[in-house]
């Protein structure tokens, strides 16, 4: 074949391919089997489309904030602080991950916590229980409510940590009675192979007709449910202090375990290593109930075993100090943040009603974003029924809704955020808002959109190769903003305080 013609044969092929790309579906064409068909855009060959990863540098170079209550009381944020620490303080908008956002000299930048209008008093009552924590007769506690993000007591551990520092307290309070992803950075948990776990999500599965899943909407039996034969069960939790947490979580002098629902007694024996500490006769009951054992703080385990015809429903062990600050952490796997109406109300209220919650922090998001709606208003709906239950749960803690962090999916050759994250994020935002509650933007914080790969391909790696979840180094990393940004607010709390 001539060139000439070869030529023109080629431009033919590109033409009817060009007119055929226009027609053919922009997600391509799947193919059972084989894959999914899909052309090129005009971009991708001329290499005209381009994704830029965030640049993270700034925010993980940032440094902790110094925490005294005398570092920040002469911060201004509507005028220029003289002090030379604190001589750049300044409102920043001049880009959209650093709005909303108080930079604090040259290595310390706060992604602030935002507040609905006329109302930037939300936390005051929380804060005036932070300064009067270590005077108080039992803790005062942050519950920190999420999905798998926050799973292993990742991100709640530091916050704890920097608390009690702070406000005083050790322990690191609720857990179940065994966990089903034991990787827990904080507490090592084992168990008699007997137990089984029950959570509001497994509701319907389960066959369970009651809503009484209690304030971890979990609970835990070592037998099966309405069992009725005469076996004598025998079961047992081991609790051990995890020698690479930090040393406030390894500290506890009592354990709280709430339970109830049993059919029959049952004996319950708690060892401090070797050493029988206890022994308690658990009568059958028909509702909520507590033991509190007194433990002594020189062994690094608890053992508690049971023996009886029935198992209560265990709704959790409480591993805390008289005093100071708790940080719960409430992960359940899964979730969407929409399961506080599935659970008994008046039941979480009896159980709240024994906690000196001062705070409550909802972080969920991420088993949305896959979604592919158009609008997400019914979201926002959901999400603020679920805001407003929590209000009668706890009707004397404030609230801060965390929003939906950057997850990313494979386009091509690279990794984008989901466009539905932000959408998400405006929900949850609004929703808090009606509801009256804080709000800390966690999607801008880590840098915004197609911010999860650059924390992903940090050295050390600060998230997971699914784009979703945070690494334990990204974890602490998150937990530290969003410290800095509370006990930015405290800070600023204090010197109204002393005005």
């Amino acid at each position: 074949m001539k060139p000439i013609k070869t030529s023109i044969f080629i431009l033919i092929v590109l033409f009817l391919l060009s007119a055929l790309s226009f027609v053919f579906p922009k997600d391509g064409l799947k193919i059972k089997n084989i894959g999914t068909l899909r052309f090129a855009s005009f971009e991708e060959v001329f290499s005209l489309k381009k994704t830029h990863y965030a640049d993270i540098s700034a925010i993980i170079n940032s440094a902790e904030l110094k925490v005294d209550t005398t570092t920040l009381l002469s911060i201004d944020t509507t005028s220029i602080a003289t002090d030379s620490l604190l001589a750049n303080v300044q409102k920043s908008d001049s880009s959209e991950n650093l709005a909303n956002s108080i930079i604090i000299d040259s290595n310390i930048k706060i992604h602030n916590i935002e507040y609905p209008e006329n109302a930037n008093d939300i936390l005051y009552g929380f804060f005036k229980n932070l300064s009067s924590a270590q005077k108080s007769k039992e803790p005062v506690r942050i519950l920190h409510y999420g999905d798998s993000q926050i799973e292993g007591d990742r991100i709640s551990s530091y916050i704890r940590y920097k608390l009690q520092k702070q406000f005083g307290g050790t322990g690191i309070g609720f857990l179940p009675a065994f966990q089903i992803y034991n990787y827990s950075v904080s507490m090592k948990q084992t168990a008699s192979d007997n137990w089984k776990r029950f959570t509001v999500l497994d509701k319907a599965k389960a066959g369970i007709e009651n809503k009484k899943f209690g304030i971890m909407s979990l609970f835990s039996r070592f037998n099966d449910l309405n069992s009725n034969d005469s076996t004598v069960h025998e079961a047992w939790l081991k609790f051990e202090k995890s020698k690479s947490t930090y040393n406030t979580n390894r500290k506890f002098v009592k354990c709280k375990m709430y339970y109830g629902f049993n059919n029959s007694p049952l004996i319950a024996e708690l060892y401090q290593g070797e050493n029988l500490k206890n022994v308690k006769t658990i009568m059958s009951s028909d509702k909520l109930e507590q033991i509190i054992w007194d433990l002594d703080n020189n062994f690094d385990d608890v053992t508690i075993k049971f023996s009886g015809k029935d198992s209560p429903n265990f709704y959790g062990f409480s591993f805390e100090d008289n005093n100071g600050i708790l940080v719960d952490n409430f992960a359940l796997r899964g979730s969407s943040g929409l399961e506080f109406t599935k659970n008994d109300l008046q039941f979480q209220k009896d159980m709240s009603s024994k906690l000196n919650t001062g705070l409550i922090i909802l972080q969920y998001g991420i088993n949305i974003v896959t979604g592919n709606s158009k609008d997400y208003s019914y979201y926002e709906n959901w999400y603020y029924n679920q805001i407003k239950t929590v209000q009668k749960i706890y009707p004397n803690a404030a609230i801060i809704v965390i929003g939906v962090s950057d997850m990313s999916r494979k386009v091509e050759e690279v990794y984008e955020s989901y466009p539905t994250i932000e959408q998400i994020r405006d929900a949850q935002k609004n929703a808090a808002f009606k509801a009256k509650c804080g709000f800390w933007d966690l999607y801008q914080a880590m840098g915004g959109q197609n911010s999860m790969p650059s924390w992903v391909n940090h050295q050390p790696t600060l998230a997971a190769k699914d784009y979703t979840h945070f690494s334990y180094e990204g974890a602490k990393k998150v937990a530290e903003m969003f410290y800095n940004s509370l006990i930015f607010d405290y800070n600023q709390f204090v010197k109204r305080k002393s005005s």
